[in-house]
């Protein structure tokens, strides 16, 4: 299975949109605090410079958008049910 990771930090409003409606989707997922060098790393191999960034496999969303996740969760087949209902 494609693992969702996502990229964010303290104090992100976005972030924190992002990561709950994850948790209220139940979609299992990696948290990367890019505060700590290790996630500025990670961070900085997606070609990112802010956050919240969304990696799902190889593809990247940056920013939130639920409905460009959504998509890239269908297009990725981790979600099956049809997303326009």
């Amino acid at each position: 299975m494609k693992r969702i990771t996502l990229f964010t930090q303290k104090n992100c409003a976005h972030c924190k949109d992002a990561q709950q409606y994850m948790k209220m989707k139940s979609y299992p997922f990696r948290l990367v605090d890019v505060a700590t060098p290790q996630g500025r790393k990670e961070l900085s191999r997606t070609g990112a410079r802010s956050v919240p960034v969304i990696k799902i496999g190889d593809s990247v969303l940056m920013g939130w958008n639920m409905t460009k996740f959504e998509k890239l969760l269908h297009e990725k087949r981790l979600i099956t049910h049809n997303i326009d209902s």
